[in-house]
């Protein structure tokens, strides 16, 4: 039975101890009923028994004590105690410095072997820093000295040494031999091989499956690891496991036969009167083997190879959408030349129809394709919404020069046909593209500036201001419109009012109109004698077009005639190539107005003319009357008969 403190947390239990006030004033007065042991002391109270364990207790101290100092006195600090081994080496009894020198010395022999690592014929000898090992000699010798306390000491002198082998302290970063053992793994491992189409002496095959080897690299870091804590040189077996292919030889064989049939001969690829062939051979390097969803084999197709290889072999078959030329054939619009729609090949959709035919053991399929349709299409006339005439031009260019003449019937003739598509501008000079020699054009002369001079295209202006009475008188929207320097009395002839001319001048001034209908407009040009129209047929818009009276302003009078001199002419010929031309602002009024009375559009066109003397062309004289102009005429803008064709591109009258 323990002893037991007065304390607290000892008291006796209210059950088991307490006595009732009844029995202690019995135990008070002597009472003949109180217990035998009453009056008696413990054993365990004693003062004796309380001297005897604490006798013991110092007695064995001492005896520790002791013992600790013989275990000091047997094995001295600085030696390691008997019966230590590290790596197997016995450095029990001997000094720190003694064991140090041993294990560096087995250290030593042990990093001096190699430490070879074998698979098969392959070897490889990886030095410890390769491996990321290095060994800590004097910590493994503390370890040493610290396994053991000095009772263990004594008993080991008393009893014998108990043989105890200790690790050899070592750092090993793993991170280093991880990374050396996969660099070995990457020379061994081998990948499964699964049935591949193959070509050999230009037959198709299907080769066979084959297993594939995979290094085991945890365990053989265990290994190495093993090998280099306990000093062990023998080499060491790379332990790998086989990988079986993804699919065998058993599974191909349901595809075997489609297989045979898809390359037993060409495809071929198929277009109006041409044709493109794909050779079996060839056929096959874009052809592989996979499990679908389910795990059954299929012959599937590897599209971005053979979409590039047939990017190469179909070429030469798009062509663009082709418009028709149209003209007024009285009543409605005739077609003078069919349409013909754009092609466009489609290699994207013909994968697919490739695979298809090579499911289906076909070999021959149809190329795809776009087709593009012709804004103006020859079998569709009617969508074009060319209802009949909407509005004519006119001007007259009587006792023109024969090149003059000329060059307004070539210059009418590339506007002959013209077609503005709804919501597009009509551009003048883009219709009759390039005024030059190659094209028609003939040389005349042109008053350029301050002088009249030989010159490409004179009378072009006359179709540009004909073209832009027609627009004119159709109500349609001018987006611009240039007079010229100087009255031209071409543009007087008729019943024409001042002011209703436009000069173009290439590649700077030019004149358009906006198609503002829903439908198209037809531009067809026609010459009677010496009188240009043309005819603007479109949708029927209702509008009355009325020309208001021109506003005339600031009239000057002509300056005084002017003589040039001509080498090409005979001497004392003379000839008048102007007449002289009174300077004036003029404002031409145009009112638009619809069927319900209501005005649609009301423009103001304004032409500042300047003042133009006589001009006359003189052969050569030594007469001091004929002389060139003192100066230029003050106008900035190049006169209406000037044609400039530099840096133009030539491009067909068609649709704008």
């Amino acid at each position: 039975m323990g002893m037991q403190q007065a304390h607290p947390h000892n008291a006796p239990s209210d059950r088991g101890n307490r006595r009732t006030n009844e029995e202690t004033s019995r135990l008070a007065n002597g009472d003949a009923r109180r217990p035998r042991w009453a009056g008696a002391v413990p054993l365990l109270h004693s003062t004796y028994f309380q001297f005897s364990i604490a006798g013991l207790a110092g007695l064995f101290l001492l005896i520790t004590v002791g013992f600790a100092a013989l275990g000091r006195e047997i094995y001295p600090e600085g030696t390691v105690p008997s019966g230590v081994a590290v790596a197997g080496v016995d450095i029990g009894e001997l000094s720190d410095d003694e064991a140090r020198a041993l294990l560096e010395q087995q250290v030593a022999s042990y990093s001096g072997n190699p430490f070879v690592l074998t698979f098969g014929d392959q070897t490889w000898e990886p030095s410890m820093a390769d491996l990321g090992a290095r060994f800590d000699i004097s910590q493994t010798v503390d370890d040493a000295n610290v396994s053991s306390t000095p009772m263990q000491r004594v008993r080991t002198r008393v009893l014998g040494a108990e043989e105890r082998d200790l690790p050899l302290r070592m750092s090993l970063d793993d991170d280093q031999l991880n990374q050396y053992i996969a660099s070995i793994a990457q020379e061994i491992d081998e990948p499964a091989k699964v049935p591949e189409l193959a070509i050999a002496d230009g037959q198709v095959t299907v080769t066979e499956a084959v297993r594939g080897i995979e290094v085991n690299q945890q365990v053989l870091a265990e290994s190495v690891t093993s090998s280099l804590y306990n000093l062990e040189n023998d080499p060491i077996d790379i332990q790998y496991q086989e990988v079986e292919p993804e699919y065998t030889d058993e599974d191909v064989q349901a595809v075997r036969e489609q297989i045979n049939q898809a390359l037993s001969q060409p495809l071929s690829i198929r277009f109006e009167d041409r044709s493109w062939t794909i050779e079996p051979t060839k056929m096959a390097e874009f052809l592989s083997l996979t499990p679908d969803e389910s795990g059954q084999m299929q012959l599937a197709v590897d599209q971005e190879p053979l979409i590039a290889h047939l990017d190469q072999l179909i070429v030469d078959v798009n062509r663009p959408a082709r418009n028709a030329k149209i003209a007024w054939g009285g009543s409605s619009v005739v077609a003078t030349s069919p349409s013909q729609t754009g092609i466009e090949r489609d290699i994207y959709a013909l994968v697919p129809k490739l695979e298809e035919a090579i499911a289906n053991g076909e070999h021959s399929i149809e190329l795809t394709y776009y087709v593009t349709r012709p804004a103006i299409d020859s079998e569709n006339l009617g969508d074009l919404g060319i209802d009949g005439l909407m509005a004519q031009g006119q001007s007259a260019f009587w006792n023109s020069a024969p090149s003059r003449a000329n060059n307004i019937g070539v210059a009418a003739g590339y506007l002959d046909g013209t077609v503005i598509p709804p919501g597009h501008e009509f551009s003048f000079n883009n219709s009759i593209g390039e005024i030059s020699v190659e094209r028609g054009y003939q040389e005349g002369y042109v008053i350029q500036a301050e002088a009249t001079v030989p010159g490409i295209g004179g009378g072009v202006c006359q179709v540009s201001t004909t073209a832009f009475r027609a627009a004119f008188m159709s109500g349609l929207p001018i987006t611009e419109r240039h007079p010229h320097a100087y009255l031209v009395g071409f543009y007087e002839q008729g019943d024409w009012p001042l002011g209703f001319d436009a000069a173009i001048f290439q590649p700077d001034l030019d004149f358009r109109f906006a198609n503002t209908t829903d439908g198209y407009i037809l531009v067809h040009t026609h010459v009677e004698g010496e009188n240009l129209y043309i005819n603007l047929y479109g949708p029927e818009l209702g509008y009355n077009v009325e020309i208001g009276e021109p506003v005339i302003e600031n009239e000057t009078e002509p300056p005084a005639d002017v003589e040039v001199v001509d080498e090409d002419l005979a001497p004392g010929e003379r000839r008048q190539v102007e007449a002289a031309k009174p300077g004036m602002e003029v404002t031409l009024p145009r009112t638009v107005t619809n069927s319900a009375g209501e005005v649609v559009r009301q423009d103001y066109f304004y032409s500042n003319f300047q003042a133009w003397g006589n001009r006359f062309l003189v052969g050569p004289s030594t007469s001091n009357d004929a002389q060139a102009p003192s100066e230029a005429p003050a106008a900035g803008e190049p006169s209406g008969e000037i044609i400039e064709a530099e840096d133009q591109v030539e491009t067909e009258p068609a649709v704008e």
